[in-house]
């Protein structure tokens, strides 16, 4: 590996560490778009040779790897469920990004056996995307945030167009909520948007590809950001600090 990946950056807009689980998602499935969470709080890769525990810290989970069909609205859907589980909508939280559980008087509450911010969900459901262009505007309300530009090949988005997606089976399972209560997808019909699946669990795919590759250099694919970025920055340190003290 030549250079650190680190979890926690994604928790705070594109990052290196969630765009590497978005490429080997894409190459894996041969699909148009992929979606994945961090999956870690604490995983850092540090640059030099790999090995194969590295993978569990990468990927901690059994997971096997989907190809799904979702209609662009739906892919819509997904996103602006994830992101309103992420992020405060306006007014919810003065100097705050991400959404942190709050005592009656709104203040931060901190887990004292670790004296740190506690996040009112799962870090492992905060899906982005690869595969498209988009922006997140967190002055607007929760559920029409998410702008979606283009593909990243420059192809118009149709929100009518049916898309294929890769995804991993817990989320394509219905894990999180995301494709039933964001896309609205009835949970009976989620079985037979799956075109295929990995025959192994995805870490096990991450150590043979790798395997492969005598050098490994992660880039960052800076397909999507947060809005408005001078605000995003502020209060990205501020979050960050007591989510990491």
């Amino acid at each position: 590996l030549t250079h650190e990946l680190r979890a926690s950056d994604a928790l705070f807009g594109n990052s290196t560490f969630a765009d590497l689980i978005h490429q080997v998602q894409l190459e894996l499935t041969g699909a148009q778009i992929s979606l994945t969470a961090p999956l870690s709080l604490e995983a850092t890769l540090r640059a030099g040779q790999l090995r194969v525990r590295d993978f569990f810290r990468l990927y901690q989970y059994e997971n096997f790897l989907y190809k799904m069909e979702l209609s662009g609205r739906e892919l819509l859907g997904h996103l602006e469920y994830s992101y309103g589980l992420w992020f405060f909508g306006p007014g919810e939280a003065e100097g705050h990004l991400l959404r942190f559980r709050q005592d009656a008087e709104g203040r931060v509450q901190i887990d004292r056996s670790q004296e740190r911010a506690m996040l009112r969900h799962p870090f492992y459901n905060f899906d982005s995307a690869a595969g498209i262009m988009y922006e997140v505007n967190l002055d607007k309300p929760i559920g029409s945030r998410v702008n979606i530009l283009s593909l990243e090949n420059g192809e118009a988005f149709d929100l009518d167009k049916t898309y294929t997606v890769a995804i991993n089976s817990y989320r394509g399972s219905g894990g999180g909520g995301h494709l039933t209560r964001g896309a609205g997808i009835p949970h009976n019909e989620l079985a037979s948007r799956i075109v295929s699946s990995t025959n192994r669990d995805f870490r096990s795919e991450l150590i043979r590809l790798f395997s492969e590759k005598p050098v490994l250099t992660p880039e960052t694919r800076d397909n999507w950001r947060l809005l408005p970025p001078e605000r995003v920055k502020e209060l990205s340190v501020q979050d960050f600090k007591l989510l990491f003290p």
